[in-house]
């Protein structure tokens, strides 16, 4: 009999807990949990993720390509032309040809997508403040302070 088997069969929470040392362990299975939550607050709405992902960017800057856009988000082109499509049936976005470049449209809210940002602002202060219950706010930032130098050692990893 295989030794996994002999034993009782350990628990996801058995199994997460081992794990848990680990640095890019705990990352995932976080942001997994919170892209779900977030998931099914935005399909409430009205809005799926892929939208999302995109309208956080243009709420800050309008204009990009989709050549851009895909960069600025680390998501493919047929992941992009899916949601842009969607976003755009939806009434959210507008395309206008680039200047320069006859083949590439710059992408645009439309004033229902731009109406939309404090109401979705709102729902992720709380989602947020939902997910970090218990935590004090001198906690939170020594995680945002790893974590930013997480991503600068990855980032020069990456690079060299």
């Amino acid at each position: 009999m295989h030794v996994a088997l002999e034993g009782r069969m350990k628990s996801r929470i058995d199994i997460e807990q081992q794990l848990d040392d680990t640095i890019g362990f705990m990352l995932n299975i976080t942001t997994r949990r919170m892209k779900r939550l977030l998931e099914r607050r935005l399909s409430v709405e009205g809005l799926d993720y892929g939208s999302w992902y995109f309208l956080r960017i243009l709420w800050v800057e309008e204009g990009f390509t989709q050549a851009e856009l895909c960069a600025r988000t680390g998501l493919s082109q047929p992941t992009a032309v899916t949601a842009l499509r969607k976003m755009r049936q939806g009434g959210l976005i507008t395309l206008s040809p680039a200047p320069g470049d006859k083949r590439a449209s710059q992408v645009f809210l439309t004033d229902k997508a731009r109406a939309m940002k404090a109401h979705f602002a709102a729902m992720v202060r709380e989602s947020h403040r939902n997910a970090t219950k218990g935590i004090s706010k001198g906690d939170l930032e020594i995680v945002r302070k790893a974590l930013r130098q997480i991503r600068v050692n990855c980032d020069k990893q990456d690079m060299g």
